[in-house]
């Protein structure tokens, strides 16, 4: 991957109010300039603390994804890893220490950590910390664009989520446009449903259901059934041939299949958006 890190500070930050009972929330834009221009701009989410995470990352000729944990304690914090890759198979066990009030950083491929495929990256901790993730990659112009990757907690996730549809309000298929829908099984069991898409509406007049070409063979489809063993992911790749450049879809686990078998957890997911124009 072309770009590396050597040319800038990488830390955390820390917003503490003083004298409320109201907690913050807050976000940090993170921009990368090369040539006097912006190349690519991704706003990252002040997540919650958290013991436990799940999420997935990816390796290819041209990127792969950065996990960073910050401990915002006066406490040494122990981080075990392990990695499970698209099958289910679960290898790459490792620990760290992230300590008090310090910033562990890393390239999934780097040690301790060691992963080379796509698959999930699942952690725990013995104190609660702050985990954000990203993906960079280096366009065909040598620029290197970096995007998020959300972090999941399967069990507060599943209590928030409860059996409602997941649902992505907005994705960019069509006009130059591709997209890689992502989902991750937070469970321990293998999670069978479908993806669905649907037109955007208008007015009084609800969204209906929309074919998107998927995949490289760009086969028409409103709907996707995936079947994702535990603990690991699926993806669902659209071709960018809808006529339409912003379709909503919703993600519904179980819906036409009798038997979901995910117990009580829920999905969860998300979708990037690629142009797919050779000039941009």
């Amino acid at each position: 991957t072309k770009g590396t890190r050597t040319d800038a500070v990488f830390g955390y930050a820390l917003a503490e109010p003083v004298g409320q009972g109201t907690p913050l929330t807050g976000l940090a834009i993170i921009e990368r300039k090369q040539n006097a221009a912006t190349v690519s701009e991704v706003g990252m989410p002040a997540p919650p603390l958290t013991q436990v995470g799940r999420l997935f990352v990816d390796v290819t000729s041209t990127g792969r994804s950065v996990l960073s944990i910050a401990n915002p304690s006066d406490q040494d914090a122990t981080v075990a890893f392990f990695y499970t890759d698209q099958t289910g198979a679960t290898t790459q066990y490792a620990t760290a220490t992230v300590k008090a009030r310090e910033h562990f950083s890393r390239f999934i491929s780097d040690d301790p950590l060691n992963i080379f495929a796509p698959g999930t990256l699942n952690f725990t901790s013995s104190i609660p910390v702050v985990a954000t993730s990203f993906f960079t990659e280096s366009n065909e112009a040598g620029e290197l664009l970096i995007s998020h990757t959300p972090i999941v907690d399967p069990i507060a996730h599943t209590v928030q989520v409860g059996d409602k549809p997941i649902t992505i309000p907005e994705f960019a298929e069509g006009g130059g446009w591709r997209n890689d829908i992502i989902l991750v099984n937070t469970s321990e069991s293998q999670m069978n449903g479908e993806v669905r898409f649907f037109s955007q509406g208008s007015g009084d007049q609800p969204g209906v259901p929309t074919e998107v070409g998927i995949g490289d063979e760009n086969a028409p489809a409103s709907v996707v059934e995936f079947h994702i063993p535990p603990r690991t992911f699926q993806k669902v790749a659209t071709a960018g041939s809808a006529t339409i450049s912003e379709v909503p879809f919703t993600l519904n686990r179980g819906t036409s299949l009798s038997t979901p078998n995910s117990g009580p957890f829920q999905i969860s997911g998300f979708a990037s958006a690629d142009s797919t124009d050779p000039a941009a």
